[in-house]
């Protein structure tokens, strides 16, 4: 029987900035981006509940990260369907 399950791979990065207007300019507010960067590749498993969505499981590995970064690997997560 198939039950709907799925596994997934994916990989994120993003960047935020603490006062960006304080940037000297592009460049600094590029250095600032780029300084900042952070980045990661992972893996899950969702699962179908009730035509409502999705329940899923998720580990990532952190690829670009800084010293001090608390770092969350293991994850579950909910995926609302609210289309009409």
């Amino acid at each position: 029987e198939d039950v709907g399950a799925r596994a997934f791979a994916f990989a994120g990065f993003g960047s935020l900035l603490l006062n960006p207007s304080k940037r000297k300019g592009l460049p600094g507010l590029f250095n600032g981006l780029k300084r900042e960067a952070r980045g990661s590749l992972g893996l899950g498993v969702g699962m179908p509940i009730g035509g409502m969505g999705m329940l899923e499981f998720t580990f990532a590995q952190p690829v670009w990260a800084q010293n001090h970064d608390l770092r969350q690997r293991w994850q579950l997560g909910l995926r609302l369907n609210l289309s009409g």
